[in-house]
């Protein structure tokens, strides 16, 4: 769903991270040992260069 919203607004390759879904139905503890798993991928993404939207 947030690749074909990501491509609607000009974004193709924009850098995601992919959590489990549904997320709102995790507990606390599995919600912060995902957030522990996936951090280091945030920052790396977060830091890479973004794409430049497309023009149209």
């Amino acid at each position: 769903m947030a690749q074909v919203a990501a491509r609607a607004l000009g974004y193709p390759d924009l850098n995601m991270v992919v959590l489990p879904h549904p997320f709102e139905t995790k507990t606390v503890e599995e919600a912060r040992a995902i957030a522990d798993a996936k951090v280091d991928e945030v920052v790396q993404k977060l830091t890479q260069a973004s794409p430049v939207p497309a023009a149209g």
